[in-house]
């Protein structure tokens, strides 16, 4: 989120690869969308030091099912998050090598 010359709020997203590295920006015009007004976002205001999630629901710019993943910034005055689509966790999942004593588990915080 950022503002535009006029101070209205506008809607920007980043998208990253595995190594963090900007592939895509996209810059969607104005919302009303407020992260602040979020729980996941309350939850990590109030929990420093501590990464938080959601349970599983749809993302309505992606249009699928995800979790939000979130941390306050060490300064106190932000907090940065990822949505994580579903089926990224599953890819995730199937690429980690199986043998016959092998385990994949995902633990998320919370």
């Amino acid at each position: 989120m950022g503002h535009d010359a006029a101070g209205e709020l506008m809607q920007r997203r980043l998208f990253v690869d595995a190594s963090l590295a900007g592939v895509q920006e996209d810059e969607s015009g104005y919302s009303d969308f407020r992260a602040t007004a979020r729980p996941w976002y309350k939850q990590a205001m109030a929990l420093p030091e501590q990464s938080v999630s959601t349970a599983p629901y749809r993302f309505h710019f992606l249009r699928s099912q995800g979790i939000t993943v979130a941390r306050r910034a060490e300064s106190g005055s932000a907090v940065v998050a990822a949505d994580v689509p579903l089926y990224q966790l599953s890819v995730f999942l199937a690429d980690r090598p199986i043998t016959r004593s092998s385990h994949s588990a995902l633990f998320l915080p919370g």
